[in-house]
Order: structure tokens, then C-alpha cells, then sequence
């Protein structure tokens, strides 16, 4: 019988918890500094002056950005790699379409050249033909 929790195994993978903990990382880390921002400011306004000039606020809105970067340079560089495989099939079935235009290209003059020898050897026959009527 099999495992009931095989399927959850195989669905949760280091891929996949990585890739939730960015999430609540970057999510989480955005509530916190905003919900932190917001009280500080609503309990002392003044200090509003002080978190802009102090480089905290920047230093926590340059970190949700690079977490946030790097999961769209990771979706971009899945696309450029989507983009390169169907460069090289296209580039792959464009030579084999090249291949098959020179094949038949060539059967072509085959062709050509057996009905003309053809044609030649019928044209004989009957030159042959009318010398034999000609001749008493």
C-alpha cells in the first residue's frame, strides 16, 4: 500500500521552502519596518526628520529591493534560457528545412536528366521508324 504522505513529500522540496522564505522574508520585513515606521511617527512626528536623514529607512527599503531583485533576475534568466532553446531549434529545423529544399533540388535534376535520355532514346526509335518506311 502505498505512502498516503508520499505525495506532500515529493511536492515540498528545498526549492520550494527557499523560495516561500523569500517571500515571507521580503513580505514580513516590508510589514514590520512599515507597521514600525507608522508607530514611531504617530507617537513622536518629529522623529519623521530623523528616520529620513538617519540612512535606516533607505538601508531597509535597499534590502526589500534586493530580495525583490533577485527573484525577478531568476524568472528573467529562466526566460533568456527559454529564449535560447528556441533560437537553436529554430536554428535546427531552418538547416533541416535547407537540407530537404537541396534533396529535392537534386532529385529533381535527376529526374530531369533520366526523362530527357528518355526522350532521346524514344526519338531515335522513331527516327529509325520513318528510315524504315523510307526504304523500299
Amino acid at each position: 500500500m502505498p505512502d498516503s504522505t508520499t505525495g506532500i513529500k515529493s511536492a515540498v522540496t528545498d526549492e520550494t521552502i527557499t523560495k516561500y522564505l523569500h517571500y515571507g522574508l521580503a513580505g514580513g520585513s516590508g510589514t514590520v519596518i512599515a507597521l514600525a515606521v507608522i508607530d514611531a511617527v504617530s507617537k513622536r512626528p518629529g522623529f519623521l526628520p530623523q528616520l529620513i536623514s538617519g540612512g535606516a529607512l533607505y538601508f531597509a527599503f535597499a534590502v526589500i529591493a534586493l530580495l525583490l531583485y533577485d527573484r525577478r533576475a531568476a524568472a528573467s534568466a529562466q526566460m533568456q534560457e527559454r529564449n535560447v532553446v528556441a533560437q537553436e531549434m529554430l536554428a535546427k529545423n531552418v538547416g533541416d528545412l535547407v537540407n530537404k529544399s537541396s534533396e529535392r533540388e537534386r532529385e529533381q535534376e535527376i529526374l530531369v536528366n533520366h526523362i530527357a535520355s528518355q526522350y532521346q532514346a524514344i526519338l531515335d526509335g522513331i527516327t529509325d521508324i520513318r528510315e524504315g518506311l523510307k526504304r523500299p
